[in-house]
């Protein structure tokens, strides 16, 4: 018995060999750009330590406290005229970064990151092209508004404007992929669209519960619906080439096999 050859009946072509996909001086230097990029804007962050203003009772203490109910499994504190004034996902974010044992404000940035990691890979989808979505990352991440004073502050700007982008992004990248899964076989497409589906519903409840600014938000998840459904035109188009075999009347399963053969030797 010969090791490797194929067994009795075994077609030829179950011996090919499985072809790896190589790794190009392009995607080197693609992973190093994001990388970089994103190594800076953590730098940068940690070295804009938070400051506090003189009104901290107001909206620092107050964010402060509820976060400190909740690590004292208190949820919210007492019910007085304080507790109801601003949204709990800012402070349950808080109490989550301490739990993590991270500093809330490289909490913000590592959240911010992954929004805009989120964004570029849609955006970069939507263009079918992986440098586009890499160029929106890199723009993002070094944000001026998040690295100085105002991002230095404890406050639930950065975090509302993280999971606002969050939130778009994500609906722009589920519907992008919308076709792909439903495409699978055996309905294994449908467990990773209720997954995103879910994780969608959490960001929106977090977006929900951090400010009262809610409605300007409904206008841009529309454009990112329609943008991936517009991306479903383009990319699901078969292509059409005069040099193409033809399937045969009946559609047979072997012109079928030789016109999937043809396209593969094509591209």
């Amino acid at each position: 018995m010969v090791i490797g050859a194929p067994r009795h009946g075994a077609s030829q072509h179950s011996r090919l060999p499985v072809r790896l996909p190589r790794t190009t001086p392009a995607d080197l230097a693609f992973w190093a750009m994001v990388l970089g990029f994103a190594a800076i804007s953590l730098l940068l962050r940690a070295r804009s330590p938070m400051w506090l203003q003189s009104n901290f009772n107001v909206d620092y203490g107050l964010f402060g406290q509820l976060a400190g109910s909740l690590a004292d499994h208190q949820w919210l504190g007492a019910f007085d005229g304080r507790n109801l004034v601003k949204g709990p996902s800012y402070s349950m974010f808080i109490y989550a970064s301490y739990r993590a044992h991270i500093p809330i404000m490289m909490a913000e940035q590592l959240l911010y990151l992954f929004a805009s990691a989120v964004m570029g890979t849609a955006l970069g989808r939507l263009g079918r092209s992986r440098w586009l979505g890499g160029t929106a990352f890199a723009v993002l991440a070094i944000n001026p508004i998040h690295l100085g004073a105002v991002g230095s502050e404890l406050i639930r700007e950065v975090f509302y404007t993280s999971v606002s982008i969050l939130l778009i992004g994500s609906v722009l990248l589920l519907v992008s992929f919308v076709p792909a899964l439903a495409r699978t076989r055996y309905g294994w497409g449908y467990a990773p669209l209720a997954l995103g589906g879910g994780f969608i519903g959490l960001v929106a409840a977090a977006y929900y519960l951090c400010r009262e600014e809610r409605e300007w938000i409904a206008p841009a998840l529309l454009i990112a619906v329609a943008a991936g459904m517009w991306s479903w035109r383009r990319r699901w188009a078969f292509p059409k080439s005069p040099r193409s075999p033809k399937l045969s009347a009946n559609g047979d399963w072997l012109s079928a096999r030789r016109r999937k053969r043809f396209w593969k030797t094509r591209n």
